[in-house]
């Protein structure tokens, strides 16, 4: 459908301001409420401003003053993704405007965490400097040592976080996998409001108590706090003393936690051996500091952008206006307020502690306390013993094209729907009571001295079996499998495309490799697979049968209830069926590779 550049009189119209450039998608989806048209900064924009509806900015205060004051009262304005640190500004001149303002935003956590990641190894191994040198040929180390000295590797280093927010939390899992130590403050008090998120980040570094024990502490420190009057030049001249010499300050929140030019003043002393920074406080300085600093990375505020963030946004954006058009009112639960960024909420808990446990099974080395911390954290969030699965999630989600499961379709439990942290015969519970008993016992009738474990490594083999063809109700897919592929195992594998991962038999492939591992989590009768290779993804299956791995939740579309369990000369023979598509059965041979 095309966009329409001039509304019909019968349906409203929505605005958006230079921020959904080819928005036909997004048009189609609200075709039945309203036209939408991306309109651009040009003279015809005011007249269009003023007969909208609804209107969608990036930027209400960077908006010209005359489109401005085309605004109403009467209009939604949607303000998309805007930062923290601009967030209170825009509220405030909504507000002198006598316009109705509404933030829309997502978390940013692995975007950030990721761009952390990338400045700090970018400076490390200094490929910005080495790329620069546009050097081709195999003499590059003799021909370039002044390009290649002070380049470091990360194992070993101690890595400071200043904050334990989510994205610092984010930021010490994966420095955890490289092999740094962590060290963390938390001045802001954000573990204190949730004791799983403190437990997961005790087990993982140690609490320095302040600023100036993290900064004298560290290798490598990055900054995670909001921007408060407190906060406003954290980095300044008598804290950049307690720097280690020649440490790297790494800057991912506010440009303002940072004065330039103290920082300035720390790298020409030596203080700071160099730093990255997603921003700076006076832009006119960002040319003069990368002609002059090799060992400065500058980013233009680009460390929480993914195409991931900017496609749900719009999509929650669509969903704003759906909402406010056809009831009037916009939703409490898609919008944010202006403390948006600080401690996650349950499910994003779980998720973090879903996140340790995977770790903990593929570097359980460098992760072990993580691990151990992680299932201490479930028993005190949720009042159990502490075993390691993260449970069954309420109206969590369901296979690609399915809706939002109802409880009445989830599997009765002892806590309404949502277990508690358990091992695989769902020891400990928030619930407690005879009901909990009763479907452990049930549990154990179903499995009886199963041996896989929460967290265990596994690889999994398709597996003949007559109970697979014995109702045509079934969809037997690994019969089939294990006759075509007699020595496959089934593996990760990108879907056409390479946007998404599919569940296959490949042969000619090692236990070894990454594709064919899957992580065990076990939720009393119910038995998830999380992919390594797919990034934690876990095994769901689909109406019509087909397996996949979409979501990070253990739901019901990604839960399979043991059916049978047999003893196999090579493993074990599980005969497996999806706790929502229950005429889809799995027969596996599963190979334990390491143990819970």
């Amino acid at each position: 459908m095309a966009v329409l550049t001039s509304p019909p009189a019968s349906l409203p119209y929505v605005v958006a301001l230079n921020c959904m450039e080819g928005c036909h998608a997004q048009a189609e989806a609200l075709a039945d409420v309203c036209v939408l048209e991306n309109v651009g900064l040009s003279e015809g924009m005011l007249d269009k401003l003023e007969r909208a509806d609804v209107v969608l900015v990036h930027s209400l205060h960077y908006l010209p003053r005359a489109a401005q004051r085309k605004l109403s009262a009467s209009q939604l304005i949607l303000c998309l993704g805007s930062s923290a640190d601009t967030r209170p500004v825009e509220s405030s001149l909504a507000e002198e405007l006598g316009l109705r303002l509404v933030h829309v935003d997502v978390p940013r956590t692995d975007e950030v965490a990721d761009s952390v990641m990338a400045l700090m190894l970018g400076l490390l191994r200094r490929t910005h400097v080495l790329a620069a040198q546009g050097c081709t040929s195999a003499s590059w180390f003799a021909g370039f040592k002044g390009a290649w000295q002070g380049m470091r590797r990360l194992r070993g280093m101690v890595l400071g976080l200043v904050g334990a927010n989510a994205a610092a939390r984010a930021v010490a899992r994966r420095a955890a996998v490289f092999g740094m130590r962590v060290v963390y403050c938390d001045p802001e008090g954000e573990l204190q409001r949730s004791p799983r998120a403190e437990a997961l980040m005790r087990a993982v570094g140690e609490d320095r108590g302040t600023v100036e024990g993290v900064l004298g502490a560290s290798d490598v420190v990055s900054l995670h706090v909001a921007l408060t009057d407190s906060t406003l030049h954290l980095i300044n001249d008598d804290t950049a003393k307690h720097f280690k010499k020649g440490a790297m300050l790494i800057n991912a929140s506010s440009c303002h936690l940072v004065s330039d030019s103290a920082v300035k003043r720390a790298l020409n002393s030596g203080r700071l051996g160099s730093c990255g920074l997603d921003g700076v406080e006076g832009n006119q300085w960002l040319e003069a500091w990368v002609r002059e600093f090799p060992n400065v990375l500058i980013l233009p505020r680009s460390a929480d952008y993914s195409q991931e963030v900017w496609e749900a946004l719009q999509a929650k954006a669509v969903a704003v206006v759906r909402a406010f058009l056809t009831s009037g009112k916009v939703p409490e639960e898609l919008v944010l307020d202006e403390s948006f960024g600080g401690v996650e909420g349950e499910e994003e808990e779980e998720e973090e502690e879903a996140q340790w446990q995977v770790l903990h099974a593929l570097f359980p080395s460098a992760s072990a306390a993580a691990g151990a911390g992680a299932g201490a954290a479930g028993a005190a969030a949720n009042g159990g013993d502490g075993g390691g699965g993260s449970g069954v999630k309420k109206g969590g989600r369901t296979s690609g094209g399915g809706g939002r499961v109802s409880e009445d379709s989830r599997r009765s439990s002892g806590n309404g729907g949502k277990s508690a942290s358990g091992g695989a015969r769902g020891g400990g519970g928030g619930g407690g009571g005879t009901q909990t008993d009763a479907l452990a016992a049930a549990a154990d009738k179903l499995l009886p001295d199963c041996p896989l474990q929460d967290g265990m490594l596994v690889a999994l083999q398709p597996l003949s079996s007559a109970s697979a063809t014995s109702s045509s109700s079934t969809l037997s897919l690994p019969a089939a499998f294990a006759a075509a592929f007699p020595k496959a195992l089934f593996a990760a594998k990108r879907r056409d495309g390479g946007a998404s991962w599919r569940f296959a038999p490949v042969e000619g492939i090692s236990t070894q490799h990454p594709s064919v591992q899957f992580v065990i989590v076990c939720d009393k009768d119910l038995l998830g697979c999380r992919s390594v290779f797919a990034g934690g993804k876990f095994l769901q299956a689909s109406e019509a049968g087909d397996l996949l791995l979409v979501n990070d939740d253990l739901d019901l579309a990604e839960s399979w209830f043991f059916t049978t369990v047999s003893h196999h000369s090579n493993g074990l023979a599980l005969s497996l069926t999806n706790a929502l598509h229950s005429h889809v059965e799995l027969q596996v041979l599963v190979h334990v590779l390491s143990g819970g």
